[in-house]
């Protein structure tokens, strides 16, 4: 009797479980976003950090991606985004030492939605392990910040890196992108993985055609089922400038699939000293946010893991 209903209490608490596990959202939200640093020579302009600062920090937390890979975050402005968002955990360090100094490359996450097991930086030169180095050709130091996630939603894990690759040295770029596909390779042992970043170079480059060549990295707007594209991912803090180029970019490997993508044209309204025109429209970021929704296909049912050295 009490083997029956021991038998009956564990079927029940097993079909709780894959009911839950249906019910979950399988399909999650990842963002781009290169933020533009808190640079002294915006503020005269209008485009200070302090005036772009909390509807940065709105949007974000209106759009909920459930990881985003940011570019050009000093450590004060990651402060201020901490602060600001809700529920969100960062990981990241400085480019220039390995802890605050210099720019930051952060991927941040929704904390309720997906669970850090490991994560770190490498940076884009001939001395990966080295914080500070200098690749090749370029102008100053790049880095690659990378986290593996385990959805709490569906018990996939995945893995995800984030780039923003040189201004400068068309070397450096190319070099990076080969040493970037080598520590995927290398780490991530047949799970999927995504690429966030700003590459500097838009989709006719040649570096562009060397990540998203056979049985690396795909393109999510090329995977993409729905898409909202009608101009480039940079601006120039010009609410007037188009382009067709995109140099943000949003890679998945092939076992995703790409319900959504989208380039978010994104303005903000201040005040002016005209009485006539009050208002004006000034852009976020000199970049747009760039956003995919995508799903691993197949759900995996297995143990819920906690956290491993992540930053």
């Amino acid at each position: 009797m009490e083997e029956n209903m021991l038998r009956r209490a564990l079927l029940a608490c097993a079909l709780m479980l894959v009911t839950l596990l249906m019910g979950a959202q399988p399909s999650f939200t990842v963002g781009q976003y290169n933020i533009r640093y808190d640079a002294r020579k915006d503020v005269k302009k209008g485009n200070g950090w302090e005036q772009r600062r909390p509807h940065i920090i709105s949007f974000i937390n209106y759009q909920q991606w459930d990881v985003v890979g940011l570019q050009e975050v000093l450590n004060s402005q990651l402060d201020d985004l901490m602060a600001g968002l809700d529920g969100y955990a960062a990981i990241g360090v400085g480019r220039d030492n390995g802890k605050k100094r210099g720019e930051y490359t952060p991927i941040l996450y929704r904390k309720n939605r997906m669970r850090c097991l490991e994560s770190g930086t490498f940076w884009l030169s001939e001395k990966p392990d080295k914080a500070g180095s200098v690749g090749w050709d370029a102008a100053v130091p790049r880095i690659c910040t990378w986290a593996q996630f385990e959805d709490m939603h569906t018990g996939w894990r995945f893995w995800m890196f984030n780039v923003h690759m040189d201004h400068v040295g068309t070397m450096a770029r190319r070099e990076g992108a080969k040493l970037v596909m080598a520590k995927v390779e290398e780490m991530c042992g047949g799970e999927p993985y995504l690429l966030t970043g700003d590459l500097n170079v838009d989709q006719h480059d040649e570096i562009y055609a060397m990540l998203t060549a056979p049985g690396m990295f795909v393109d999510a707007i090329d995977k993409a089922s729905r898409r909202y594209v009608n101009n480039g991912t940079t601006n120039a803090f010009s609410v007037n400038r188009y382009s067709e180029n995109r140099i943000d970019h949003i890679f998945v490997s092939g076992r995703f699939d790409v319900h959504k993508y989208g380039i978010l044209p994104l303005v903000y309204w201040a005040l002016t000293d005209c009485s006539d025109n009050p208002y004006e429209a000034r852009m976020l970021s000199d970049h747009y946010p760039v956003e995919a929704v995508v799903e691993l296909p197949h759900l995996r049912i297995g143990a819920v893991i906690g956290p491993a050295g992540c930053q």
